[in-house]
This record gives structure tokens, C-alpha cells and sequence, in this order.
């Protein structure tokens, strides 16, 4: 029973000093309107426009880059290559989804190529 009202207790005194603090800030906010002065008016506009252009810029859709453009490494033996073919025999270079990395794959048919 102690625990039950002990419970109680601390769930009364949250939600009291929830509204306190919530209290405090609505004041806060107040007395910084009080304090500010015509000539920041149109500075505080200022910063609202950047801010909001910002957060504009930052949450654009961007373009899903083409994973064909990027240059294929070949894994195993470190070089680059501009084909897919004759990389890293007997392996098949390929690009892959992220970062420009990318890794062999096998093929049987590169088991018989000449490098």
C-alpha cells in the first residue's frame, strides 16, 4: 500500500512542476518579447527567413545517382577498371550500390580467360 501511494506522490509532483517549468518558459518567452526592441524586429525576420530556408534546402528529395557512372575497383587486386569485363580474372568486377566501392564476382567462364 506504502508503494502504491508513494507512487501516487511522485506521479502528483511530476505533473506540478511539469506546469511549473512549463509556467517558467511561457514567462521567459514573455519577458524576452518585452526586452526586444523595434530595430531587432527585422533582424529576428532575417534569421526566421534563413532558418526556414535551411530546413527547406535540407529536406529536398534528391536525385538518385546513376550506380553506372561510378568507376568499378576491382576488389582483389585493388586497380580501377572501365569495364566490367577483364578485371580481375577469373572474377567479374561489378560497382556497387554505395560509397563507389566495389567487388568481384565469380564466373565460370573467367576460370578459362587469359588475363
Amino acid at each position: 500500500m506504502k508503494v502504491i501511494a508513494t507512487l501516487y506522490g511522485l506521479l502528483f509532483l511530476t505533473v506540478v512542476l511539469g506546469d511549473i517549468t512549463e509556467g517558467n518558459e511561457n514567462d521567459l518567452v514573455e519577458n524576452f518579447r518585452e526586452e526586444l526592441s523595434e530595430a531587432d524586429i527585422p533582424l529576428l525576420k532575417k534569421l526566421e527567413a534563413i532558418e526556414d530556408a535551411l530546413l527547406e534546402k535540407d529536406f529536398l528529395p534528391y536525385e538518385e545517382e546513376d550506380r553506372n557512372a561510378r568507376p568499378k575497383r576491382c576488389a582483389k587486386v585493388r586497380n580501377w577498371c572501365a569495364k566490367n569485363e577483364d578485371c580481375c580474372c577469373p572474377m567479374k568486377c561489378i560497382g556497387a550500390w554505395y560509397n563507389q566501392q566495389s567487388s568481384c564476382q565469380s564466373t565460370f567462364m573467367g576460370m578459362f580467360k587469359k588475363c
